[in-house]
């Protein structure tokens, strides 16, 4: 199908469907750059702006009626106002503790990530959370009294890196949010069981191998030990919060839960049944649901998870959306963005293999070397060149400039001064121009 756009901010991100299908929640950024949660009808019209929250919004989610949103914001105890003079009165950084920044965000000082609710109608904003510790992912439970989270906060917080799941009732303000993953080392993507009486959580209950690198999935019941429902064989995808959210997962009334899950390189959606096996009755393996030979990054899945929305990304494209039928497994394209350019320059096609090493077997990828066009060639001649001057090898970029061992530093400056020699050289206003450089 052909995608037209619907809004026409410069930077709309992360929309979520309200749960009758009448608008869409979306994140925007406001005059400060600042990201805010708007919302805009499915019949068209101006998008309506819903908070005004100095750390910004991330992670949305529609209430079960439709009437509120939760999502996620830093409260920064030390924020000056949008009209501090830094000149007039500056102020000196003070470190306090010992994770005082993080990969990807940079200083974080005394901030942490919470969790609010706006009124879809009105705007009226409560923080639910606080305290010291980065939450994130809300959910809500079906009949929407309570919301589930994920959350580092703890008292060896500074020192450990885990995360635990907690539920907090959806409308108190004070209320100190209960654990739900005791005998988990750290969580990445939860969802809440149709009946409400539980949560599926992507997790780790290995305190050196946390879910980033290798998750299952649990199921969590109040007064009870987690309860794994997955093997080693594949690895449910939970994401890199805050910067990369979790793929959604939904746990079906029937007692099936959908996700994303890679196992030998490649992306699959899969199903697994979150019944108690009887006494001696092995669990179910998880059944996949398509694989396509691919990365999917994300997918989105009806109430019901009878079918599926996926981000789609092979080898040979840029990536594009599919619907796939979560009963038989059938797939169709929404989309083929790129389809006309890869038609006219197909990309390198990769080819797989397996090397032993130490009795061990691994699955290996090689994407053959395709024909590079002159002008990118004498571009990476050119870096090259400049690069043998700064020796050793392993040159060392950063401050903006390449150092070299016993020389003065050259600055990033002198490399584009080298590459803007060799761009092309025009022979008259006419004249025919050698096109071995860059722009």
């Amino acid at each position: 199908g052909r995608a037209a756009p619907f809004t026409n901010g410069k930077r709309d991100t992360t929309p979520r469907f309200s749960p009758r299908g009448a608008s869409i929640a979306f994140v925007r950024p406001d005059e400060r750059d600042r990201p805010q949660l708007w919302v805009i009808s499915l019949k068209g019209g101006e998008a309506r702006k819903l908070t005004d929250v100095p750390g910004g919004v991330t992670d949305p989610a529609w209430s079960p009626d439709g009437t509120r949103i939760a999502f996620v914001s830093d409260v920064d105890p030390d924020l000056l106002p949008d009209d501090h003079d830094h000149k007039k009165d500056p102020r000196v950084s003070v470190v306090r503790r010992i994770r005082y920044r993080a990969d990807g965000l940079g200083w974080r000082g005394d901030a942490f990530r919470h969790i609010f609710v706006v009124d879809a109608e009105t705007g009226e904003t409560r923080q639910l959370t606080g305290g010291e510790g980065d939450d994130s992912a809300p959910a809500w439970s079906r009949d929407g009294t309570r919301i589930a989270f994920i959350s580092d906060r703890g008292q060896d917080r500074e020192t450990a890196a885990r995360s635990d799941v907690f539920v907090i009732p959806a409308d108190s303000d004070d209320a100190a949010p209960e654990l739900r993953s005791e005998g988990l080392s750290s969580v990445a993507a939860i969802t809440w069981a149709h009946s409400g009486s539980a949560i599926a959580a992507v997790a780790s209950d290995d305190d050196v191998c946390g879910a980033g690198w290798q998750s299952w999935i649990f199921v969590l019941e109040e007064g009870k030990p987690p309860r794994r429902l997955t093997d080693d064989s594949i690895n449910p995808a939970g994401g890199y919060a805050p910067l990369v959210p979790a793929p959604e997962m939904r746990w079906a009334p029937e007692g099936v839960i959908s996700f994303l899950a890679d196992a030998r390189g490649q992306s699959a959606i899969y199903q697994v049944s979150a019944e108690q096996p009887e006494d001696g009755q092995p669990a179910p393996a998880a059944r996949k649901v398509v694989a396509l030979g691919s990365l999917m990054p994300s997918v989105s899945f009806t109430s019901g998870a009878r079918v599926a929305v996926a981000l789609s990304v092979p080898p040979d494209s840029a990536g594009d959306l599919i619907t796939v039928n979560m009963v038989s497994g059938e797939t169709r394209p929404l989309t083929e963005s790129n389809a006309e350019y890869f038609a006219e320059r197909p990309a390198a096609t990769m080819e797989k293999f397996t090397i032993t090493r130490a009795d061990a077997e691994i699955e290996s990828r090689f994407r053959p070397r395709t024909q590079v066009p002159a002008r990118a060639r004498h571009t990476r001649r050119a870096a090259r060149r400049i690069l043998r001057h700064i020796q050793p090898p392993a040159a060392d970029i950063g401050d903006q400039r390449l150092r070299r061992a016993g020389s003065q530093p050259a600055r990033l400056l002198d490399v584009r001064r080298a590459l803007h020699e060799s761009r092309p050289r025009r022979l008259g206003r006419r004249g025919l121009s050698r096109h071995n450089g860059v722009r």
